[in-house]
C-alpha cells in the first residue's frame, strides 16, 4: 500500500513517483480525490487549532480569576455573611445621615446631644434668672426695711422716710455696704470701718435737716425715736461722735449745736 505523505520519493514505487505533489514542509503528499482516510481537511485542522488556542487562553484568563477570587475570599475569612449584612445596613442608614467618617459620628452625636438638652438648658437658664431675680428683690426689700428702721431710730420725719430711703439706695449697695460704685466708702469717724447707715443717715442732718423731726428744747435736736429729750448732749466733734453714735442714733445722747 502506497503511503499518503513521504518524505523522499524513493520511499515509493518509482511508478507512483508521479502521482506524488511536493507540500511547503519539504513533503511529498499523494494526489487522491476528497481528503485523504484518517486525515482531517487542513481546514478544519486550523478551526480545530484556533479552538485549541481559543480554549487554552479562556483556561489561563479563568484560572488568574480564580486566583484574583481566592485572594479575595481570604480577606473575608472569619467573616459571618449575615453579620455582614447587618453592618452594611447600618452603614448605608449613617451614610444617609450624613455621617462618613468618626469626625462626622462627633459631630452628629453632639448634635443630638444638644437637640436633647436644649430644652432642659433654657428651663435651668429661666430657673436661674428667676432665681436671680428673687433674690434681688429679697435684698431690696431688705436694704429697705434696713434703711426705714434707721430711720426711724434717728428721728427722720415720717413723711420723709420715703425719701430718706431713696437717698441711702444712691449709697449703699444691695449688700447694704455703703460703696461709690466698686469703691467703698468708709467711716470719717472710724476710718477703719466702713459707713454704716445709721452714721450716714446722722450727717445727712447737715445736708437735708428738713427730713428729721424738729428740735426739741435745750436748741439740741432729738436724735431717735425715744419719745423724750436726751439724756446729756455731747459736742459735735468727730471723735466724741464716733463714740456715742449708738447712743446718739437711739435718742439717748444729743449733740449740741
Amino acid at each position: 500500500m502506497a503511503k499518503a505523505v513521504v518524505s523522499t520519493l524513493t520511499e515509493v514505487p518509482e511508478v507512483l513517483r508521479g502521482e506524488y505533489e511536493v507540500q511547503d514542509d519539504g513533503t511529498f503528499r499523494l494526489k487522491l480525490e476528497g481528503d485523504y482516510p484518517g486525515f482531517a481537511p487542513a481546514a478544519e485542522v486550523e478551526k480545530l487549532r484556533e479552538k485549541v488556542n481559543e480554549f487554552r487562553a479562556n483556561n489561563i484568563a479563568l484560572d488568574k480569576k480564580h486566583k484574583e477570587l481566592q485572594a479575595s475570599l481570604g480577606r473575608f475569612n472569619g467573616v459571618d455573611p449575615e453579620e455582614f449584612h447587618k453592618l452594611k445596613t447600618e452603614y448605608e442608614k449613617l451614610k444617609g445621615a450624613g455621617v462618613n467618617d468618626a469626625k462626622d459620628v462627633t459631630l452628629l452625636i453632639s448634635r443630638q446631644v444638644e437637640a436633647a438638652t436644649s430644652p432642659l438648658t433654657a428651663k435651668i437658664a429661666e430657673m436661674e434668672k428667676r432665681e436671680a431675680e428673687a433674690k434681688e428683690k429679697l435684698a431690696v426689700k431688705n436694704l429697705e426695711s434696713n434703711l426705714r428702721n434707721v430711720a426711724v431710730k434717728i428721728g427722720v420725719e415720717e413723711r420723709a422716710v420715703a425719701d430718706f430711703v431713696s437717698r441711702g439706695f444712691e449709697v449703699f449697695n444691695l449688700e447694704g455696704k455703703a460703696a461709690n460704685g466698686e469703691v467703698p466708702i468708709f467711716s470719717k469717724r472710724k476710718p477703719s470701718e466702713p459707713l454704716s447707715m445709721e452714721e450716714w443717715g446722722l450727717d445727712l442732718r447737715s445736708e437735708a435737716p428738713h427730713l428729721f423731726k424738729p428740735s426739741k428744747g435745750g436748741g439740741a435736736p432729738p436724735q431717735g425715736g425715744g419719745g423724750g429729750s436726751p439724756q446729756r448732749y455731747i459736742s459735735s466733734d468727730p471723735l466724741e461722735f464716733g463714740k456715742n453714735l449708738e447712743d446718739i442714733a437711739s435718742g439717748k445722747v444729743g449733740v449740741a449745736q
